[in-house]
């Protein structure tokens, strides 16, 4: 780990060598003690530091120079790099350089020139203080805000993390990502705690950035699960999701196992809110919608799809034509009286150029299997898997086919199809 930085800034090689001599006494090896005697010059050096890796804690400088001045120094400096404490050091400062360095480059104290030894070596030592003190609470709301995204507190108008609560809540129109490992439970059995959570780590990384790049939040990790958020566009919902399907493939270069995800979407009004006890409290959504979402993702293990979308998310798309989708089915899910259209994304899949082949004559199968025609449906079918012959969805339907023509289903049947629990 590289030292940290003082940087002084002075066109009098005469006051370097004097701040030199006073900050190796006063502080010894704790800091690198970097030399500048302009404006232009202490730029160039910030640069190259922080490019080397160095951390910068304080930058004092002169205020009558040559080109550049020292408020116009610390300026510059702080639009790019604003966490270093900054000193200005002056025997002729007007009050507007010291209002403009207070107000444009958070100016932490100037002192006059000749300074004060004490007073001066004072001002280093509390300000390097309050760059430590500054930094351990950038580092905590860093940490805290892993558990509390900071999307959530936009949402809900809360600016600090202080003002957090509980029964904050707020109703929103948005889309709910749920992604699950496939027979999660069968592979971490072959494998120690410690890869279980190797594996997961190393997954999570490549989901959550993935999810980030779609302008997307994650709301849970929860196991093997990823609970994500969209408030922007059902559209980035579904990249999103492709995104998650072909990052996996780069994963597995760094994953010693195998694996393969489902992905679940759908789109509706939820709250979005805080919950909890006055010992804790949990940033959450609640709404139908989220169940719904999770019925999506447990539905692309039944069907042996990549990815599911509900007919609400499906409906809302802006331009459904930028992606590859097709209608699957027309479900009741298990606890929901009331049937809906689902859709297959199948962008990822490597057999997709296929699937966009049997579309029509998919198509076509779906209208004749809702009338009940089930010797046509088959037909249709054998040419679906002609073009596909690994199409999970064309054979699912002629085992259906088969199971109604011995078993008929009412004579009064919309056409859907009920999913169990365990399905």
């Amino acid at each position: 780990m590289k030292k940290p930085v003082i940087i002084c800034v002075d066109d009098e090689q005469m006051i370097l060598n004097s701040l030199n001599a006073q900050l190796r006494n006063q502080f010894g090896k704790r800091f690198v003690y970097e030399f500048a005697e302009g404006g232009e010059e202490a730029l160039e050096l910030f640069d190259e530091l922080v490019e080397d890796g160095y951390e910068i804690v304080m930058l004092i400088s002169d205020q009558i120079m040559p080109g550049m001045t020292g408020d116009q120094l610390l300026v510059n400096v702080h639009e790019k790099y604003p966490k270093p404490i900054k000193v200005l050091l002056t025997g002729q400062a007007s009050l507007n350089s010291a209002v403009n360095a207070i107000n444009n480059a958070n100016l932490y104290r100037y002192l006059n020139k000749p300074w004060d030894r004490e007073d001066f070596l004072l001002t280093v030592e509390k300000g390097i203080q309050q760059y430590y003190l500054l930094d351990s609470l950038e580092k905590q709301v860093d940490v805290f805000s892993k558990f509390v995204p900071k999307q959530f507190l936009e949402h809900l108008s809360i600016k600090n993390y202080e003002d957090i609560c509980d029964s904050e809540a707020k109703q929103l129109h948005l889309s709910v990502l749920f992604a699950d490992i496939r027979k999660f439970t069968s592979l971490s059995e072959t494998m120690s705690p410690k890869e279980v959570f190797t594996l997961l780590n190393k997954y999570f990384c490549c989901m959550a950035e993935t999810i980030e790049q779609h302008h997307g939040f994650i709301d849970k990790f929860m196991g093997d699960g990823i609970m994500a958020l969209f408030t922007r566009s059902i559209s980035d919902s579904l990249k999103a999701a492709i995104g998650m399907q072909q990052k996996l493939c780069d994963c597995q270069k760094t994953i010693a196992q195998p694996v393969k995800i489902g992905i679940g979407i759908n789109t509706g009004d939820l709250l979005l809110g805080t919950v909890g006890s006055d010992k804790r409290i949990d940033s959450t959504v609640v709404g139908d919608a989220v169940n719904i979402a999770s019925r999506m993702e447990n539905l692309t293990k039944y069907y042996g799809t990549d990815i599911i979308i509900s007919e609400s998310s499906y409906e809302a798309l802006d331009s459904p034509s930028e992606f590859k989708i097709r209608e699957l089915d027309f479900v009741r899910v298990y606890g929901k009286e009331q049937p809906t259209k689902i859709y297959e994304v199948f962008n990822t899949e490597s057999d997709n150029h296929s699937k966009i082949k049997l579309l029509p004559i998919f198509t076509e199968m779906l209208e004749l299997y809702r009338q009940q025609e089930w010797d046509k449906t088959i037909d249709c079918l054998d040419e679906c898997l002609k073009i596909c012959p690994d199409d999970t969805v064309s054979r699912l339907y002629m085992e259906r086919c088969h199971e109604f023509k011995l078993n008929p289903p009412p004579s009064v049947w919309d056409g859907s199809f009920n999913i169990g629990k365990s399905e």
